[in-house]
C-alpha cells in the first residue's frame, strides 16, 4: 500500500533540516567576537535574535536591524554572517536602489507588460529565486538590505507586506517565504 505523509510530518521535516544547517547562538557569537571588539552586548543580542530564526520564522521572515555610524562594525557583523548562512543563500541589495521611480514594480511584482515582469535581475525576482532555492534545499536565506533608510515608499510598503504576511506576490504564483532574516542596515541620522 502506500504511505500517506501528512503535513505535519513534512513540516517537521523540513524545519529539522533547516534548524540543523543553521547557523547556532554559539556559531554567531564566536564569529561576531572575530570581527567586532568592545560591544559585547550587542554582539550576545544579534547572536540570540539570529540563532532563534527557524523556531520563529517559519511563517514570516525574522527582522534584524543594524543600525549605527560609519564605522561601528555592521559591514563586518553582516560580512561573518554572510560566512556563516553560506554565500549562496544570502542576498545583498542597496535600498538606494530601490527609490528609483520605476523600480517599485520589481519589487513588488509587476503586471504583464510592464517593467521588471520579466526582468531576472529585478531585486524581487532575485529575492524570489532566494526564497526558492531556500525551499529547495530546506535551509534558511537571509536577505540583506544595506541603506535601507534610502529605500522609496512603494518599496518600503512591498517589504512590509512581505514581513507580515510572509508571501512574495507576483505573476500569479505567490511565494511563501519560510525561514527568512532579513537584516536592515542603516547609518545614525538618516531618516526612515
Amino acid at each position: 500500500g502506500l504511505h500517506r505523509v501528512g503535513k505535519k510530518s513534512v513540516e517537521r521535516r523540513v524545519y529539522e533540516s533547516v534548524r540543523s544547517q543553521w547557523p547556532t547562538e554559539e556559531d554567531v557569537l564566536a564569529a561576531l567576537k572575530r570581527h567586532l571588539f568592545e560591544v559585547d552586548e550587542e554582539v550576545e543580542r544579534i547572536a540570540r535574535h539570529v540563532a532563534v530564526m527557524p523556531e520563529v520564522a517559519d511563517a514570516t521572515p525574522l527582522l534584524l536591524s543594524l543600525m549605527g555610524s560609519s564605522g561601528s562594525g555592521k559591514s563586518s557583523a553582516v560580512a561573518a554572517l554572510t560566512t556563516l548562512v553560506g554565500d549562496e543563500y544570502v542576498l545583498h541589495v542597496s535600498g538606494e536602489a530601490m527609490q528609483v521611480e520605476d523600480y517599485p514594480t520589481d519589487v513588488t511584482g509587476a503586471p504583464a507588460g510592464t517593467r521588471g515582469y520579466d526582468d531576472d535581475k529585478s531585486v524581487y525576482a532575485l529575492m524570489r529565486k532566494l526564497a526558492k532555492r531556500g525551499v529547495r534545499a530546506k535551509r534558511g536565506v537571509m536577505l540583506v538590505v544595506d541603506e535601507f533608510c534610502k529605500m522609496g515608499d512603494a518599496s518600503v510598503t512591498a517589504f512590509m507586506r512581505v514581513l507580515d504576511s510572509g508571501v512574495v506576490g507576483g505573476k500569479g504564483d505567490d511565494l511563501r517565504v519560510p525561514y527568512m532574516l532579513i537584516v536592515l542596515i542603516g547609518n545614525y541620522g538618516e531618516v526612515v
